[in-house]
Parts: structure tokens; sequence; C-alpha cells
């Protein structure tokens, strides 16, 4: 942070004369003997030549487009389809746990894994085709599994299944506060 306003000053001071590369500067000398600099040409006024100011050429842009991008691309994605619960599920009372399983259209390559997503956080990062959420919260609910790579790229993504969880929460037994 400190570093950062560090370059305030700077910041500003490239910002307040840069409009001067562009304008013709002149050189005065007024009557106490200073040398005065400016961007309007008084009477006496010698036009000063200033050096080039040191820029890069632009960057030309490549775009990441045609066959054999997409298919190193296609070659790290993959199709992911939640199979249970189906959409619109509705966990009852009497079922207190939540199974989900999913399929891919190919196998899971090295370092890849299945992130499950819980209303958008994330539940659990591992490479098994099903997990178990133990005692959901009630209410409607939004799941989907995403395929990452180990640096976190997402390489698939599934469709969001909307699941309502009916009925009370039984309190967990460390939950109970005593009674006094």
């Amino acid at each position: 942070m400190l570093k950062n306003l560090a370059r305030v000053p700077y910041v500003c001071a490239v910002l307040l004369f840069s409009h001067l590369a562009s304008a013709e500067v002149y050189k005065t000398i007024d009557n106490q003997g200073r040398v005065v600099y400016t961007d309007r040409p008084p009477a006496k006024a010698k036009a000063v030549e200033l050096p080039n100011i040191n820029t890069l050429p632009q960057d030309k842009f490549i775009p990441n487009v045609g066959p054999a991008f997409n298919a190193v691309v296609d070659a790290d994605t993959y199709q992911v389809d939640v199979i249970t619960p189906a959409s619109g599920y509705v966990l009852q009372v009497n079922e207190r746990n939540l199974n989900v399983s999913v399929n891919l259209d190919k196998a899971l390559q090295p370092g890849h894994v299945l992130a499950y997503f819980w209303d958008g956080y994330i539940l659990q990062k591992t490479a098994a085709m099903a997990i178990t959420i133990v005692e959901p919260t009630r209410g409607e609910h939004k799941l989907h599994v995403d395929v990452m790579s180990k640096y976190g790229k997402h390489l698939g993504q599934s469709d969001a299944v909307s699941v309502v969880v009916s009925g009370p929460n039984v309190p967990k037994e460390s939950d109970k506060v005593p009674k006094k």
C-alpha cells in the first residue's frame, strides 16, 4: 500500500506535464535575469527543442483463434452432467442427506478435480464422481459441478440443478444448548 502511495507524486507530475510534450516550449529571460519557460510565445521568446520522449512501439495483437488453438482447448475441456439429484428434486423431511453424482464425457486427467458448488460456494474439491451432502439446510438451493485444473482453471461446468430441502432442520447434538 505504501509502495503505491509513493508513486502518487510521480503520476501527478507525469499527468501535469504530459501536455507540454506535445506543445511548443519557449525560453525567455525576464528583467531580473531569471530564466522562464512557457508554452505561450512572448515577444522576445526563442523556441526550445526538447529531446524525444522514450516510447515503446505498440504490441501487435494476435488473437488466439484458429484450428490449432481450438484443438488445444477442446483437448482440456469436459462435458459435465449432474445425474442425481434431478433438477427440481425435493429432499423430504425423513431424508437427512443428499447424494450427488456426476458423469463426465471422459476420464479426469491427472491434476484435474471436480468442484461441487452449493449456492455458489465450493463444498468440496475431489476426484470422486459422487459425494454426500450431510444435512443440508432447509430452503431452495442451486447445485453445479465444475472440472478444474490444479491451477484453478475451469475446464467444464454442469448446468445448475435446483434442489429444495423441506421440513425442519434437526439440530445436531453439538448445536444444542444445555438447559439451566
